[in-house]
């Protein structure tokens, strides 16, 4: 158990912060001594993924909102890389560069990539804070 600010946590093992055997979250080292603070993170990410995912899906869907859908993967792609879900960044950043290129089939056939890597993501992240 740890204890932050009177806050007791489950301490997740000692390996899931090490980049080298995390391949779906590469934690930033800096992240390791805040649990606390990485926790609330990850809560805000997903709880606007869901939302930047829904609509993202519907632009393309409809190939409309070009700019939007530039807008939402350039932020999925920030905060992909503030959490360190580099995966998720990165097919984000390619999916974003064919928005930019207003390639609408690239974009359709990248959102089921950006939706497994995030699945992945979250499924990592609950089962290394249970």
């Amino acid at each position: 158990m740890l204890s932050i600010d009177g806050n007791d946590f489950q301490q997740p093992h000692n390996d899931v912060f090490a980049p080298m055997n995390l391949p779906i979250l590469q934690f930033k080292s800096e992240m390791t001594h805040n649990f606390l603070l990485l926790q609330r993170l990850m809560a805000v990410f997903f709880a606007e993924i869901p939302k930047q995912m829904k609509q993202l899906t519907e632009n393309v869907k409809l190939n409309q909102n070009l700019l939007q859908t530039q807008q939402l993967l350039h932020t999925i792609k920030g905060d992909s890389r503030t959490v360190g879900a580099l995966h998720v960044a990165e097919i984000a950043s390619q999916a974003e560069q064919a928005a930019q290129s207003g390639q609408w089939p690239a974009l359709a056939n990248l959102l089921p990539q950006l939706e497994q890597a995030l699945s992945q993501v979250h499924q990592y992240w609950l089962n290394t804070t249970e």
